[in-house]
């Protein structure tokens, strides 16, 4: 698939609302379907270090592919921050660098990854999709996040 075959759902968030949410999710679908045809694929994610498991996918009959990698952190002085913005505002990712440079006490922390829900479009992109389908996670599931200190 290419990458406009695909789309994914980044959040749900609702306040006070009438009807549920796996029927306001079915009929965005359906709306999604009709203004994108090409599109085959919504993927989401569900963040296990929020304490979610993705109870709207699971009731709205979405493909768990399973969990993604834990993505690692930097705690600079005391304060969590991406990857992504320690390479660019310090152009280096190097924990040895940072230790020597910025903060001593400088670590990198891995959260538990996220749970990862496919909903195809079309009998073709399901017939694919269902091969990687594994079990539903249940709530008794979630550990605490790691915190490896020497990394």
């Amino acid at each position: 698939m290419s990458n406009i075959e695909v789309a994914e759902l980044t959040r749900v968030a609702l306040r006070e609302h009438k009807t549920p949410v796996t029927q306001l999710l079915a009929k965005a679908m359906t709306l999604l379907k009709q203004t994108s045809p090409g599109l085959k694929l919504i993927v989401s994610y569900a963040d296990i270090n929020q304490g979610h498991i993705g109870i709207i996918y699971q009731a709205s009959n979405w493909i768990y592919e399973g969990k993604t990698v834990p993505a690692g952190y930097f705690i600079i002085n005391g304060v969590r921050k991406h990857g992504r913005s320690v390479s660019a505002f310090y152009k280096t990712s190097s924990l040895e660098w940072l230790r020597k440079n910025i903060d001593p006490d400088a670590r990198i922390v891995y959260d538990q990854g996220k749970h990862k829900y496919l909903m195809p479009l079309d009998k073709k992109t399901r017939k694919q999709i269902i091969l990687l389908s594994k079990p539903y996670p249940k709530e008794n599931n979630l550990q605490a996040p790691k915190d490896p200190k020497n990394h």
